[in-house]
């Protein structure tokens, strides 16, 4: 008698996070012909909501990049609904990936979603954490009411390729509370970014506890200095767990790991390190060094930018976040 056997082989599995700024692509109609051939003028056209969508150059600024590094999966902020994300896969990406989004709390309408390419075998499931209540109080305007809940979510995303019902993977898509401060009750969100700092990680060890076995990830924009090196008092609680930050491990100086330049008029530029992709622990030794970085911006005649220096020189890029990619070593079965 013959058993079929699955082989279990090692493969790499890359992940890729990126701020997408704005990522708006709502359609009355589908465009007829070449979106390279459209004005922009035609292009916003297309859409009669009140919110424009995402320039079209910076759309396919955003596509060619995505494209070039062909990631297994994507994690993107700023996503404007699921209308948004399956035109922009289906569009710009060649329909290459499946969307995944459940729509959070932000008020600007821009939420956490996922495309996982489509030849990735086995069964993904989003859960989302919007109505989870913050772990406390936080400063808020009198307008307020209810319980505190996350800015936007933190969606999980979990990869099975076992019939027994293992996890192999687990993705946490993360935005936490921006540095605005519109009603003048928390200077720079800092607070309300902590607290739900502290929520996210009791999310992480309910999570670690129900899936012992399964690596989990954490990317994305926590606005803010997470790492370990120049880290912002507000993310402290992560020095409790067994959660590592992939630049951490790498031992990369900010220079090279740096997602965002903050351009001021009058002011030199300042690199900042406020995306990042945090690992749990039995990932930091499957990490492949070479393939984890910041991506670089790369023009259509493959020039890579250097930092920018003005705001108009920023305004020009197709984010004002630079994509995080991180390879690693993960059981994939054949």
């Amino acid at each position: 008698m013959i058993t079929k056997m699955t082989i279990v082989r090692q493969r790499q599995i890359k992940i890729l996070s990126w701020n997408v700024e704005n990522l708006f692509v709502r359609l009355d109609r589908v465009p007829s012909h070449d979106l390279t051939h459209l004005s922009e003028k035609e292009w916003q056209a297309l859409n009669s909501s009140r919110t424009p969508n995402k320039s079209l150059t910076k759309c396919l600024w955003l596509a060619e990049t995505l494209l070039r590094e062909d990631a297994d999966f994507i994690l993107l902020n700023e996503v404007g609904g699921s209308e948004s994300l399956e035109n922009f896969n289906f569009l710009f990406l060649k329909d290459r990936y499946r969307p995944y989004l459940i729509e959070g709390n932000s008020n600007r309408g821009i939420d956490n979603g996922f495309l996982i390419k489509r030849n990735l075998p086995g069964k993904f499931s989003l859960k989302s954490h919007r109505q989870r209540i913050l772990n406390r109080n936080v400063p808020t305007g009198p307008y307020r009411q209810g319980q505190p809940l996350f800015s936007r979510d933190v969606p999980e995303l979990t990869w099975s390729t076992s019939t027994s019902g293992h996890s192999d993977l687990i993705l946490f898509a993360i935005h936490l509370k921006s540095k605005l401060d519109s009603e003048g009750f928390d200077p720079g969100g800092r607070d309300r970014r902590q607290v739900e700092l502290e929520t996210l990680v009791d999310i992480y060890q309910e999570t670690r506890l129900t899936h012992p076995k399964t690596p989990i990830i954490l990317a994305g924009d926590f606005n803010g200095h997470a790492s370990q090196i120049h880290s912002d008092p507000e993310f402290e609680r992560l020095r409790t767990t067994d959660l590592v930050e992939v630049f951490d491990v790498l031992k990369r100086p900010l220079a090279e790991c740096y997602t965002q330049v903050n351009c001021q008029r009058g002011r030199p530029p300042q690199l900042l390190k406020i995306d990042h992709a945090f690992v749990s622990s039995e990932l930091a030794e499957q990490l492949n060094p070479e393939a984890t970085r910041v991506l670089p911006f790369i023009t259509d005649r493959e020039v890579v930018l250097p930092p920018p220096t003005t705001i108009d020189q920023r305004n020009q890029l197709p984010s004002d976040h630079y994509p995080i990619v991180v390879e690693i070593t993960c059981p994939y079965p054949s």
